[in-house]
């Protein structure tokens, strides 16, 4: 079973849109965390 939903999270006084899709499976007990940025960094 997939599922999917929006979050957002703050850094500083900037916020960015997170997507957050879950797979809940029968087997081992597995956790990943994937990121994929559709913007460059900025410099500090």
């Amino acid at each position: 079973m997939i599922a999917i939903t929006k979050s957002m999270a703050l850094q500083g006084l900037e916020g960015y849109l997170v997507s957050i899709q879950v797979d809940i499976a029968k087997g081992m007990p597995d956790f990943q965390i994937v990121r994929i940025t559709r913007y460059q960094c900025k410099g500090v």
